[in-house]
């Protein structure tokens, strides 16, 4: 197979199970997760393991190799923000609200980092203190881990 003409392309993208998080205070792996709110779902991000955290502050670390690393998240009417390091470096932030949430988990993908160097990196998660002016809530809840540049 030739080598892809870019190299931070998905061609070695995966979904990572997010019982590899290492769950800190205030993050919870919930084995079968369905919303209590009554708002519609989308088939495969309902009855299925998620992690959630909603306690700004929160944090949890994700050890990976590759060059790319994101979120497959639910996104409904309480999603919040979430702020994220590589590294050590500095905390970045990404609402988790979209124009979808109000009626709906929606499953979103995020990248939250895509030209990395090859090799091993440290990502550090954290529920962030503020939210969408449209969203109920703070809530950060993860399907899948999303890591590229897996051979």
């Amino acid at each position: 197979m030739p080598a892809p003409v870019d190299p931070h392309s998905y061609f070695h993208g995966d979904l990572v199970d997010i019982a590899k998080v290492q769950r800190g205070a205030g993050w919870d792996l919930v084995p079968s997760w369905r919303p209590t709110d009554k708002i519609a779902t989308r088939p495969g991000f309902v009855d299925v393991p998620m992690l959630t955290g909603e306690t700004p502050g929160a944090e949890c670390k994700f050890l990976f190799e590759g060059t790319g690393v994101g979120l497959f998240v639910a996104a409904g009417p309480d999603a919040g923000v979430v702020e994220w390091s590589v590294d050590g470096g500095p905390f970045r932030s990404r609402d988790l609200f979209t124009k979808h949430s109000a009626r709906l988990h929606i499953q979103w993908a995020y990248m939250l980092e895509s030209e990395l160097p090859a090799g091993r990196h440290e990502l550090r998660l954290r529920v962030g203190p503020g939210r969408n002016e449209a969203s109920r809530g703070n809530a950060v809840r993860v399907a899948h881990m999303l890591v590229n540049g897996l051979e």
